[in-house]
């Protein structure tokens, strides 16, 4: 991993179903990458749709396309033209591989946090509905703590890119989000005062995924496997689980050791 300079960490969120319990299980979690990569990390999902999509749109209608696993596993399901190629297994494979080859090939080091939501409302007495907000406050705090760990061992300043939840009726679930990192940040958590992580995590933005940010993209693909393994499932195949939990952040300057759990995508139960 690069010493000094600016990491940009992509944050994605999710919310699964627990089949065997029916709690509602929520996770945030993406990738960090240095800004010396974003061109390199940015030509390789380019190249990955090119791949995919090359005989039948022009070069760069193909890399305007925009991936969400999800969409791409329901794709016999749903209506999106553009997937039509996902009705076949062969091509839901490349995307997952090529995903999975980009994490491994740039390095990329993997945050987040997953906490079942039930559990919580039930655990400490909180109003039914309002954990939501919570799970959100839970799941960023843990991340700014792991974050700005990484970014100190690295000699280095990070910057947060959240994809925005903002719809056609407003940008409220944005702006409480904000709010949420902005208490944090001014606040601090129980390891670390307000003024390191202000001098450490320089600001956060909400890119909607239709403007094509690469490091969105990714993130994308990170959040439900990590959900799914919290809630002891089989991951669904193609899988990407195994490169993302060598890359969970494990403390120091390291990666996929032992501590993932800890600094890297911590589980909340």
């Amino acid at each position: 991993m690069i010493k000094g300079g600016k990491y940009l960490l992509y944050l994605d969120e999710c919310i699964f179903t627990d089949k065997n319990t029916r709690n509602k299980i929520y996770g945030i979690a993406g990738v960090a990458v240095h800004e010396s990569q974003l061109y390199s990390m940015r030509k390789s999902l380019g190249d990955l749709k090119v791949k995919l999509w090359g005989t039948e749109r022009k070069y760069g209608a193909a890399k305007n396309i925009i991936l969400h696993s999800s969409e791409i596993r329901k794709a016999v399901v749903t209506n999106i033209p553009e997937y039509d190629i996902f009705k076949k297994k062969e091509n839901i494979r490349k995307v997952f591989t090529g995903i999975d080859s980009i994490i491994e090939a740039q390095k990329l080091v993997v945050f987040g946090t997953v906490v079942d939501l039930n559990l919580l409302e039930l655990k400490y007495k909180v109003a039914k509905g309002s954990s939501n907000y919570r799970g959100d406050s839970i799941c960023l705090t843990e991340i700014i703590n792991n974050y700005a760990c990484f970014l100190k061992w690295h000699n280095a300043t990070g910057h947060i890119v959240f994809e925005s939840r903002a719809s056609k009726s407003g940008a409220i679930a944005d702006d409480k989000f904000r709010k949420q990192f902005y208490k944090i940040m001014t606040h601090g958590t129980t390891i670390y005062k307000g003024l390191d992580l202000q001098n450490t995590i320089i600001g956060m933005e909400f890119i909607k995924k239709q403007e094509n940010e690469a490091g969105l993209q990714i993130a994308d693909f990170t959040v439900q496997p990590f959900l799914m393994n919290f809630c002891g499932e089989k991951q669904t195949k193609p899988s990407i689980y195994r490169t993302l939990k060598k890359h969970r952040y494990s403390g120091a300057e390291s990666f996929g050791e032992k501590d993932s759990k800890i600094f890297g995508v911590k589980y909340i139960k």
